[in-house]
């Protein structure tokens, strides 16, 4: 597309009343405005968009890009102003993201407060993020604010309890709940603030002496650094444990974790807690179904969402191993298909085969009847149910069994790590582990908890998840590319795809490409690598979508 393209482009957009189109076309236009460098039109747009998505960070983000573009850092802080406080929470998508660019390009106090104050929501996710924010800041030479009034923290304190020396920040009420902070309202936290260097007192039985009273900040991140370092699972490889998880007692510190959680609760309850992984939360449901466990994990947002780590050890080769879970997700998104394309083996265990065919066999069976209660309603499953609405899904199942083979592990013998987490793994998990290690086989292992244990560990193979869907891509045809969006979409279930992908959408003449276009276009806040691949993508976008507009006039 040419210059003069561009201009026509342009000159029908401008045309459109901005009151007759929806809120995602002005997204759309926004960014294109942005891309093209008509700034006024843009900024027009975003401060229409940001009324109407006042929710959403990705937005936002994309209103501060373009100010820094066009405006003066001064005009750019005040937008900070209009963000509402609520959407800037630890778990926030790209929070992390907007924190560095507001500390580095806009206001750096805003950022420090707002990265202190997620740190003191939870500090256990937060810390990794906080410690490499600063170590980028320092690594570019940028100056780390150091002389803030933090409203909910009164000091930071060394000190020796009993002979055991300590790191504390003492804290207002509202975020005592982590054991390297202490409440300012406490017999500990009063004395600790009233006390000089070298004193000590008698504190609730024990002896206390304090060593030293640091700068606030230096505390923060001092004590981000030792989480990191203590809990370095729960970083960004880990980030859905918030306990403290050692090296050296992985097992120990698991079982406790999962003694934390009773099986008394809900199911629903269960699976949609994030403070457990896929695998470990599965195999919480002993009594239930697998095969439904699998699918219900896979498909709950808040426990799938360990997908997107990458982490892994080896590379797709011809052959793989594959659990429940993983076996489920192929079939699920139709990337089954792709692998079978590319010449790959398919392994399974018997205790694999056996928890997947039991189940087809007993829900494609005539008698089949299900009752669930959802929502105050009762729902009815039956054999009518199955083969109107799951007759594809279980056809997809079938397929890759015909073209997976079962076979026993060459040895027994687990290693020692392995036996003792026997009991957190469900049979599928446990016995594919076993298989992978004797047979020296890759598995695609989806839960990010285990392949950062595993990774450490020379006798297991386990596939990087990224590296695998960005494989499959190749073999795949657009329509199951689309299947996987739709579950990424609906289910939040990770996967990989190509902006083609996006200009195929746009192409459309479905009204639910439309559809999933716009969700996907609002999950990626100018994703590009460059922005003349931008120009190209969201003008092409923007053609299509501006076609069918002027058809329907």
């Amino acid at each position: 597309m040419n210059l003069e393209k561009y201009d026509t482009l342009k000159s029908h957009i401008q045309n459109i009343d901005s009151e007759s189109i929806s809120s995602d076309f002005l997204i759309l236009r926004a960014r294109y405005y942005g891309v093209i460098g008509d700034y006024e039109n843009s900024k027009n747009d975003y401060i229409a968009i940001v009324d109407y998505y006042k929710d959403g960070l990705n937005i936002w983000l994309d209103y501060l890009l373009l100010s820094l573009k066009h405006e003066s850092v001064d005009q750019t802080r005040k937008i900070l102003d209009d963000i509402p406080e609520i959407i800037l929470t630890p778990r926030a998508k790209n929070i992390f993201r907007f924190i560095y660019l507001v500390y580095t390009e806009i206001d750096s106090v805003y950022a420090e407060k707002l990265i202190t104050k997620l740190f003191l929501m939870e500090p256990n996710f937060v810390a990794p993020y906080l410690c490499n924010i600063h170590f980028s800041l320092i690594t570019n030479k940028k100056e780390l604010v150091s002389d803030l009034v933090y409203e909910n923290i009164r000091a930071g304190v060394i000190y020796e309890d009993e002979g055991e020396r300590k790191q504390k920040l003492i804290v207002s009420d509202d975020f005592f709940d982590c054991s390297h902070f202490v409440n300012a309202n406490c017999n500990l936290g009063i004395s600790l603030l009233e006390m000089d260097i070298d004193e000590e007192r008698i504190v609730n039985y024990q002896k206390i002496k304090l060593i030293e009273k640091q700068p606030i900040y230096v505390t923060i991140f001092q004590i981000a650094l030792q989480i990191t370092n203590d809990n370095r699972h729960n970083s960004s490889d880990f980030t859905f444990y918030p306990f403290k998880v050692r090296d050296s007692f992985v097992v120990e510190d698991m079982k406790e974790i999962l003694k934390r959680f009773s099986v008394d609760d809900t199911t629903e309850e269960l699976i949609s807690n994030p403070d457990l992984s896929m695998y470990i939360k599965g195999s919480l449901f002993k009594n239930n179904d697998e095969f439904e466990t699998v699918l219900k994990i896979l498909q709950n947002k808040k426990a799938n969402f360990c997908l997107s780590n990458p982490i892994g050890n080896t590379v797709v080769c011809d052959a793989l191993v594959l659990d429940a879970y993983s076996f489920t997700y192929l079939c699920f998104n139709d990337n089954h298909k792709a692998l079978i394309k590319a010449g790959i083996k398919f392994f399974l265990t018997k205790e694999t085969f056996d928890v997947i065919s039991s189940w087809i066999n007993k829900v494609t069976d005539e008698q089949f009847l299900s009752i669930a209660f959802s929502e105050g309603s009762l729902i009815k499953t039956d054999a009518n149910t199955i083969s109107t609405s799951y007759a594809s899904f279980i056809d997809q199942l079938n397929y890759l069994l015909s073209h997976s083979r079962v076979i026993s592990p060459n040895i027994i013998d687990l290693p020692d790590y392995a036996n003792e987490i026997r009991d957190i793994l469900s049979p599928s998990v446990l016995s594919t582990l076993r298989l992978s290690i004797a047979n020296d086989i890759p598995w695609l292992c989806l839960d990010s908890a285990l392949r950062t244990i595993f990774v450490k560990q020379d006798d297991v193979k386990v596939v990087k998840l990224h590296d695998f869907l960005s494989f499959i891509g190749n073999y795949t045809d657009f329509e199951s590319r689309k299947i996987s969006m739709i579950h990424w979409s609906n289910f939040g279930i990770f996967t990989v795809y190509g902006y083609q992908d996006l200009i195929q959408l746009a192409k459309s003449t479905d009204s639910n490409d439309w559809i999933l276009l716009t969700k996907l276009l609002n999950e990626t806040p100018l994703g590009f690598n460059n922005y003349e691949q931008a120009l190209v993508v969201l003008s092409a976008i923007l053609k299509l979508t501006l076609c069918k507009y002027l058809k329907k006039k």
